[in-house]
């Protein structure tokens, strides 16, 4: 995993929360 990209958490973040409002 990469180690502190502004860009990679972003798509990380964008989706995990994906993840939650499919669930």
């Amino acid at each position: 995993m990469a180690t502190g990209t502004q860009p990679d958490a972003g798509q990380i973040l964008n989706s995990l929360i994906n993840s939650i409002l499919l669930i």
